[in-house]
């Protein structure tokens, strides 16, 4: 059990918070290890919505904002 866990703390760890668009209009965020990730399983992502990985509190500010 504590090897399967072992295995498992590399993916976990380089998880990182994304930002996107929502069909609403409203910046939501998703949690990935990957741009790519974030992008196929962001909920309600908008069409023309990109991804931008979140690194300081000034990032996280957009967060609930509307476009």
């Amino acid at each position: 059990m504590v090897g399967v866990f072992t295995m498992a703390l590399p993916g976990i760890a380089s998880a990182a918070t994304y930002a996107y668009v929502n069909t609403l209009g409203e910046v939501s965020t998703v949690t990935a290890n990957t741009w790519q990730t974030a992008m196929a399983t962001a909920p309600n992502i908008h069409t023309h919505s990109g991804v931008m990985l979140l690194d300081t509190q000034a990032d996280f500010d957009i967060v609930g904002d509307s476009i």
